[in-house]
């Protein structure tokens, strides 16, 4: 279960805690996974580019956006938004389901943000001390992310990357956007049964998950619904990238969520729902 850095429907005014994001195990037990490599950004002096019409396999640090096919290939272990450090998230999976983060076939991340990265590592420590550097145990895993959140976040990214002098803060921000590229884009069907749900608004691409089970369909909401007490206010997250975007994405997980997983909270039944 993720946590906020401060909750201000608390009465919090600042940083009381470490931010990290709620990490998802989605388990599909069929046979089949592959295994797949994922390719690291070279060693070239500039961070390259994101394109949107680029359709190679994922090019390193000088290439552009590579799209990849989102199916796990029958079955496997996704892993969204690994929030913490890898040493303590390899402890908790154990502790709660068994499985160890070599298990791992897939990561999505609902956003780029630092706090449901940790996992991943990357220059910003991925929103934790103590964050993994350069993927840690999860190097073997395919990592998957919104197009829209890959490449407005990547264009940012690179823009600032250009104007900076400093040549550490240049370091820092070339390793984020290696760390992106790493990220490859999420097809509409991702995972199995599990498909994209677009959620834009608190970051320019939040992309949450829908798992339509038999008769309930679940949520993974992200920062769309940051926690409980924010999907039972009707209320989104301070500091929206466009608050009437981010207010319409937590009008739809309400329209169609039976069940809600916010991004920094544990599994909820929808208020306006009747659970059973």
């Amino acid at each position: 279960m993720g946590t906020l850095s401060r909750n201000t429907l608390w009465g919090e005014g600042g940083a009381a805690r470490t931010p990290h994001a709620t990490t998802t195990a989605i388990w599909n037990s069929s046979p089949g996974v592959r295994s797949a490599s994922v390719p690291r950004g070279d060693d070239g002096d500039s961070p390259g580019s994101f394109g949107a019409d680029s359709e190679n396999e994922g090019e390193g640090a000088n290439g552009g956006v590579g799209k990849a096919s989102g199916g796990s290939g029958g079955g496997g272990l996704l892993l969204v938004d690994p929030g913490l450090p890898g040493e303590v998230l390899d402890a908790r999976m154990f502790e709660r389901m068994g499985k160890r983060l070599s298990d791992v076939t897939d990561v999505f991340l609902t956003s780029f943000r630092p706090a449901h990265r940790g996992a991943l590592g990357g220059a910003m420590g991925g929103g934790m001390a103590g964050g993994d550097s350069g993927g840690g145990r999860l190097d073997h895993a395919r990592w998957w992310i919104g197009e829209r959140e890959r490449e407005m976040v990547g264009g940012e990214l690179l823009k600032r990357y250009e104007m900076e002098d400093d040549s550490d803060v240049k370091d820092i921000l070339a390793g984020e956007i290696d760390l992106l590229k790493r990220c490859k884009v999420a097809e509409d069907n991702v995972f199995g049964e599990v498909d994209l749900f677009p959620l834009y608004g608190f970051t320019p691409g939040l992309c949450g998950l829908v798992l339509p089970l038999t008769t309930q369909t679940v949520v993974v909401a992200g920062d769309a619904v940051a926690t409980i007490d924010h999907l039972h206010a009707g209320r989104i997250l301070e500091g929206a990238w466009d608050v009437d975007a981010a207010t319409e994405s937590l009008k739809e997980v309400i329209e169609i969520a039976d069940w809600v997983i916010p991004g920094h909270d544990n599994l909820t039944n929808n208020p306006v729902r009747r659970p059973f």
